[in-house]
């Protein structure tokens, strides 16, 4: 992930995925399991942009979605 730099991805199930890109630490391990509000990683600027940020991508089904009403929808 050289343009994203250190990311994590979480399948979701049901065909839902969340990617969280440009992290300077991740903090858990390939293939582990997660629970809800763990910490995963933190913010950083690795990959190519121009100040520290985590830009979190969702998709469904392989269609981008916006995070936001990703989470109105969930919530």
């Amino acid at each position: 992930m050289a343009l994203a730099g250190e990311t994590v991805v979480i399948d979701h199930g049901q065909g839902v995925v969340s990617a969280l890109f440009h992290l300077s630490r991740i903090d858990v391990a390939a293939a582990a399991g997660v629970e809800a509000r763990a910490l995963l990683g933190l913010s950083g600027d690795t990959g190519i942009t121009t100040a520290p940020l985590v830009q979190w991508r969702t998709y469904v089904h392989g269609v981008a979605v916006d995070p936001a009403v990703l989470q109105q929808v969930l919530n």
